[in-house]
């Protein structure tokens, strides 16, 4: 019997992006980075507004823990920000399904991991907000904030006008990650190629803000 061979189809990618909030609403991302698992870890992410407007980034470094403890940080972190400053009601994004299944149990038979629910549940009383599962590739931008504090063991808070929340755009746009929030633009491929080149040239004469504008477009 002879051997049969079928030719596969590769499937056209499909380009993920991020929703807005309904108006009024903010938004938050969260991500996590973990050099091993345990390993050097760190939390990050962004809260934007309905318009797309960054309104605050963070950076937590966690010196060595797992995966699920810096994106539970993540979460609690940008949870206390947002009340402390006034930025709800919250739709929060994440991208572990783990996550997600264990905020909604409220359960977890490690005491490090159950101490972190407790302190989401309790920020949670005090804020309307609607959490939910995101695609990894919408979520580049908290990746690069937490892989930053990971790698650098970095903790701070930044700022709208910051240009480092910019550097964590840019390094997603390289990476191939959509950054468009508004949505519906087809053309987003092409204008992010020529914003990359555009951002590569102008580095070399304008410095790290020029391109921070350009990228803060798209964040």
């Amino acid at each position: 019997m002879g051997l049969v061979f079928r030719q596969t189809v590769p499937r056209a990618p499909s380009i993920v992006r991020l929703s807005t909030p309904s108006p009024s609403w903010f938004k938050l991302n969260t991500n996590d980075s973990s050099l091993g698992n345990p390993g050097l870890a760190g939390a990050g992410g962004i809260i934007r507004d309905s318009n797309g407007h960054v309104h605050l980034a963070y950076q937590v470094a966690l010196g060595t823990g797992t995966s699920v403890i810096a994106e539970l940080t993540a979460v609690w972190q940008g949870l206390e920000f947002a009340l402390a400053h006034g930025l709800a009601p919250l739709v929060v994004e994440v991208d572990a399904m783990a996550v997600i299944q264990l905020l909604q149990s409220r359960v977890s038979g490690k005491w490090e991991v159950q101490h972190l629910i407790l302190r989401i549940v309790h920020v949670q009383q005090l804020l309307v907000l609607d959490i939910r599962h995101i695609f990894r590739e919408a979520n580049g931008v908290a990746y690069h904030l937490a892989k930053e504090a990971a790698s650098l063991q970095l903790t701070r808070v930044l700022r709208h006008d910051d240009s480092r929340v910019y550097s964590a755009a840019f390094s997603a746009l390289i990476d191939g990650v959509s950054l468009t929030f508004a949505g519906g633009d087809d053309g987003f491929t092409t204008r992010a190629r020529s914003l990359w080149m555009r951002s590569c040239g102008r580095t070399r004469h304008g410095g790290h803000n020029t391109w921070g504008r350009w990228v803060y477009s798209l964040v």
